[in-house]
């Protein structure tokens, strides 16, 4: 329903999830860097999908928008929330497992056609058993917090307050299918290579997957910038 304020029309795009957790197979880890999948427990949906309705529904609280609407929308927007890697895991890496979710979120000033702040969220909580239910237990409280930052932000950035983050004001939007790059994607490319060597070094186990998928990760978000050998040569 519309937030009925008398402020912006505000669009979430749907959530890009990270590469491992396009399914609604739960999943959880024992071992650094190495997905494994619960063989008889699964979300309704995948978490990424899952997640949109509950963010509209949590901006939808707030009367600083005047609309909030999952795309695609008829209505024309002032701002759209872009998430990508989104991720939600149970950890059994120490005692109480804990699960932890992520996502990486982009607010767009789409009348301006700037992008005002980006941001990587990052919510845990620990597990009350160490088997699913508790992980799902965790996951609640997780999303809920994850929900609650990320209101915050957006209300501050529209307030182009400074606590919207060092990020915003980078750089201008390109059309669909270019690379936008600005301050923010370089921090962003150090943690993914940084884990791309460390899967492919140190844990020679975890084989061609988890290879694959740090690939992938340089490819969409560094390889632009920082070439194919990451000499900044992109």
């Amino acid at each position: 329903r519309p937030a009925g304020g008398n402020g912006p029309v505000f669009l979430v795009s749907t959530p890009q999830a990270e590469p491992g957790f396009e399914t609604p197979r739960m999943v959880y880890v024992k071992r650094p860097y190495e997905l494994e999948y619960f063989a008889a427990n699964q979300w309704a949906d995948t978490p990424a999908r899952m997640f949109t309705p509950l963010l509209v529904q949590a901006l939808n609280q707030d009367d600083a928008w005047r609309a909030v609407l999952p795309l695609p929308s008829s209505l024309r927007g002032d701002y759209r929330l872009d998430t990508h890697g989104f991720l939600l895991q149970q950890e059994f890496l120490q005692q109480p497992s804990r699960m932890r979710v992520m996502v990486r979120a982009q607010l767009v000033d789409l009348k301006e056609s700037t992008i005002l702040s980006t941001r990587v969220f990052e919510i845990i909580e620990n597990a009350t058993s160490e088997n699913p239910y508790g992980g799902v237990q965790a996951a609640n409280r997780a999303v809920a917090a994850l929900l609650d930052q990320m209101a915050s932000w957006l209300r501050e950035c529209v307030r182009h307050s400074p606590e919207c983050g060092r990020y915003r004001g980078a750089c201008k939007t390109k059309e669909i299918g270019d690379v936008v790059k600005g301050p923010g994607l370089s921090v962003l490319c150090v943690l993914t290579t940084a884990c791309w060597l460390v899967a492919s070094t140190s844990d020679p186990a975890a084989g061609e997957r988890n290879l694959a998928r740090g690939k992938k990760l340089y490819e969409n978000y560094c390889f632009a910038c920082h070439g194919s050998q990451g000499k900044g040569d992109g």
